[in-house]
């Protein structure tokens, strides 16, 4: 799975056009390309800070919504990992207010995927998160 992260920094905020190109080579040594124009139009007048959660997604199966999740997942957890000033003497990780917040709206989003994919091998993730957010409230 690809993610793709665009910005509109054109004129037109509710409305742009962009042009992907994918390209890969296969095991064989075939080459494939493919060239897609898609137009994304949005109502949203302001993104907030946590663009971990999005409303009015599209998926096109249940593999695509879970892979999306997953993907966000991870990308949360890079970036507080990445954004860390503090690891303890004892090796603890911290999490500072910011993520605090940032985890318990991500958890929120993540346990209502859960129940939309009804795929309970999920609940691994949601208490690791669940772990991170108590060890840093006793705090």
């Amino acid at each position: 799975i690809q993610l793709i992260k665009l910005k509109n920094n054109g004129e037109n905020k509710n409305r742009f056009n962009v042009e992907i190109e994918v390209s890969f080579e296969d095991k064989y040594g075939r080459e494939y390309k493919n060239v897609q124009s898609v137009t994304f139009e949005g109502d949203k007048e302001e993104q907030d800070d946590n663009d971990m959660i999005e409303s009015n997604n599209y998926y096109d199966n249940t593999g695509i919504r879970k892979g999306i999740l997953l993907c966000k997942y991870v990308e949360l957890m890079m970036k507080w990992m990445e954004n860390e000033e503090d690891i303890g003497g004892d090796n603890t990780l911290r999490m500072n207010d910011k993520y605090k917040k940032v985890f318990k709206e991500f958890m929120i989003h993540f346990e209502n995927e859960m129940k939309e994919l009804k795929d309970e091998d999920l609940k691994k993730e949601m208490n690791l998160m669940n772990k991170l957010l108590v060890d840093n409230e006793q705090e």
